[in-house]
């Protein structure tokens, strides 16, 4: 049985959950999975090969800095970044239901009598996100909603598992064999189907993927396309409709503005409220779990025979509870779109960087131990601390200030890793100045990693690149809402970063 994640999250109790709110959904398959398909990259998509032979044919070559640079069969050069750029969900029959059961929230729940739309959704192999968008105040509470939206899932779930029926994704899955980029359902032009893959990473993108040459044959029909201007992986699968923008309820486009903050542009708007992206996936061949067009009566088709006794004899796909962020910030409703769309990327990143993207335990530093995320690395780097001191702000020391500040600069060029838990905006604007020129932080965090913690968006693609070490004392445990920080809690973290500073 696959390790399990708590998906309990005690809700607000302050909070109506009946009113009209943007809240990010995430429902984890029971004892997580993995029913709902697998990630692909570009070597399993490539041309009408088989996916094995095509992955082979592919070189790895190790780089000097620790990276992976990728060699297609043509000579083409992809480094991680772009090979992420480019991960996908590859859905199984039910993977593409639960997709397409998602999509059809808006109209199910409009039967009750309640406004809703979609703003984002993915499928991933084992959990489900979207942004879910209820537009006015309804009667019933959100988590009888979805308490009936998951008994809905449960229906589908025992069609593949009576084998006496099937779902619409086994006929839409029923491809030829191998995959390529249009790998789609029979009804291609539908509005929930999946759709086509989109070109790999834009190759001049701040993720720092390098130049490649063309392939040999540009007009090969098995091999890769040419790299022209491939879109930005985030908003690749968002899709634009003035028509529904226009068609919002009074004042749904001014809440969106509100929430997004001023960088919110009218065509993100228009992508955010318009159909959902369909997860950028593709349907899988029959090879791949898709069950015969006439299957025996009670066969377990492949994509389920691995799953645990609660999804195969107690008929419950996803855990009990789900877990819920409510948006509640200026800006909050971008950060929340960009995680859904990342995931699969995220998810290529953590299985092929591990040593940099999941927890690492048990770390002695200056005679304290510590649980990282990061490059652990910059350890081997000197350090200087961030410490931007209150009495500096009382006392409207403003020269003091700005002493330190380009004091921490100038070290951070000289090769210096800035060691701090970054919480003043003083702090932090030295952090985010650093990152962007390209230097190393140190970050001294006061909530524990959980097993399937991971590096915090803002600092998600820092991290990949080997800039951030995320640091947290290996006593302090993992709190899933952790909310607000005391004035002891920042002095006991300057402390530990001081300490950190000195030790070399």
């Amino acid at each position: 049985m696959a390790s399990s994640k708590p998906t309990h999250r005690k809700h607000l109790p302050l909070h109506d959950y009946r009113e009209r709110c943007i809240y990010h959904i995430t429902l984890v398959v029971s004892d997580r999975c993995k029913v709902f398909g697998r990630i692909v990259d570009r070597r399993q998509m490539a041309g009408d090969q088989t996916w094995v032979t095509q992955q082979h044919s592919w070189q790895k070559v190790m780089q000097q800095d620790g990276s992976t640079l990728f060699i297609s069969p043509e000579g083409q050069q992809w480094t991680e970044a772009m090979m992420a750029a480019t991960a996908k969900v590859e859905l199984t029959p039910l993977g593409y239901d639960i997709s397409k059961a998602i999509q059809s929230i808006p109209e199910e729940w409009g039967k009750k009598g309640i406004k809703a739309k979609i703003l984002a959704k993915i499928v991933m192999p084992e959990h489900i996100h979207f942004i879910l968008f209820i537009e006015e105040p309804m009667e019933e509470r959100l988590q009888k909603l979805i308490r009936g939206w998951k008994q809905g899932c449960n229906k589908l779930l025992r069609k593949y598992l009576e084998g006496g029926g099937c779902g619409a994704g086994v006929k839409n899955a029923a491809q030829p064999n191998g995959r390529s980029e249009n790998s789609a359902p029979a009804n291609s032009n539908s509005s929930t189907g999946p759709r086509a893959m989109s070109a790999p990473a834009n190759p001049n993108s701040s993720t720092g993927p390098r130049a490649i040459s063309a392939p040999a044959n540009s007009n090969s029909s098995t091999g890769p396309c040419p790299m022209s201007a491939p879109a930005n992986p985030a908003l690749a699968t968002e899709s634009c409709s003035r028509e529904r923008l226009e068609k919002l309820p009074s004042g749904s486009a001014a809440f969106l503005r509100s929430a997004m903050g001023s960088s919110g542009s009218a065509a993100f708007l228009r992508s955010a409220m318009g159909s959902p992206p369909e997860d950028g996936a593709i349907a899988c061949s029959p090879e791949d779990g898709a069950m015969a067009s006439s299957p025996d009566k009670g066969a377990i088709p492949s994509f389920l025979q691995g799953a645990s006794k609660r999804i195969l004899e107690g008929h419950a796909l996803f855990e009990d509870d789900f877990d819920e962020t409510r948006l509640r910030r200026k800006g909050q409703l971008r950060a929340m779109i960009d995680y859904v769309h990342n995931n699969p990327t995220h998810r290529w990143l953590r299985a092929h960087k591990p040593h940099w993207l999941l927890p690492i335990r048990g770390i002695e530093i200056a005679g304290r131990c510590y649980d990282a995320i990061g490059n652990i690395l910059l350890l081997g780097l000197p350090r200087f601390q961030v410490h931007c001191r209150y009495r500096w702000e009382r006392d409207q020391d403003h020269e003091a200030r700005r002493a330190h500040q380009n004091e921490s600069v100038l070290k951070a060029r000289k090769g210096y890793a800035l060691v701090s838990p970054f919480i003043s905006p003083h702090e932090a604007a030295v952090r985010e100045f650093c990152l962007r020129e390209g230097h190393s932080i140190i970050q001294i965090s006061d909530n524990g990693f959980s097993d399937f913690s991971q590096c915090p968006g803002g600092l998600y693609d820092y991290c990949d690149r080997g800039q951030v070490l995320l640091l947290v004392p290996s006593e302090r445990p993992h709190i899933d809402r952790k909310s607000g920080i005391s004035r002891a809690e920042c002095k006991a973290l300057n402390d530990r970063a001081e300490e950190i500073a000195k030790e070399q």
